[in-house]
């Protein structure tokens, strides 16, 4: 034997006990992950909606003790990420017809835009946050101590909510690369064994 043949034989075994890419299974994630997206949407849009209605007919803002300029603007705040939320999802909706890379790829975009919505979420919660100061700052303002109470007790809630979110998003945020690595280690494979495939991503 030369050695050209040695190491074809060399690059023959290597590919026979590498893992190959399952596309059916890899189909079956992809479509578990759409209905899942689904299924969110709905449910946000859904909390979109009670918020408003609150907001527009059970008196809401009494409750929070702020303004309709800053109720309203809690309104548009939900829809903002509502609708961010959904161009997110949406965006990578249609899996008809991909092969393997295709759906590695949508995976891929997947999985940024999850890291994308959740760093948002640490950005925007402050946000939300700040519109609730005034309310917050009306019940302290007057001296009742019980009301003053319930106050810090809600500051402490919101506090304590926040660094939830922010604990949850470094979790979630890490998952999501080591779902982009194994993707683009699988689409490297993918080039090697079909030779050229564009991994651009």
């Amino acid at each position: 034997m030369n050695s050209g043949d040695f190491w074809e034989s060399i690059k023959e075994d290597w590919q026979s006990v590498s893992p190959t890419v399952d596309v059916a299974r890899l189909r079956r994630q992809v479509e578990r992950k759409r209905r899942r997206m689904l299924a969110f949407q709905l449910l946000d849009t859904i909390v979109a909606l009670v918020f408003t209605g609150m907001v527009a007919t059970v008196g809401f803002p009494a409750v929070l003790h702020i303004g309709p300029v800053e109720s309203w603007l809690l309104v548009a705040f939900v829809w903002v990420v509502l609708l961010a939320s959904g161009w997110l999802r949406f965006s990578t909706w249609n899996t008809e017809g991909l092969d393997a890379a295709g759906l590695l790829r949508v995976s891929v975009r997947r999985a940024r835009g999850g890291m994308y919505f959740v760093w948002f979420n640490i950005v925007a919660v402050p946000v939300l946050y700040a519109l609730l100061v005034p309310g917050y700052w009306h019940i302290w303002s007057t001296g009742d101590e019980a009301k003053q109470h319930r106050v810090l007790a809600g500051i402490s809630f919101d506090i304590a909510f926040y660094l939830l979110i922010v604990g949850w998003s470094i979790w979630y945020g890490r998952r999501q690369r080591r779902k982009i690595r194994r993707a683009r280690a699988m689409l490297r494979q993918l080039e090697q064994e079909n030779g050229g495939i564009d991994e651009h991503l």
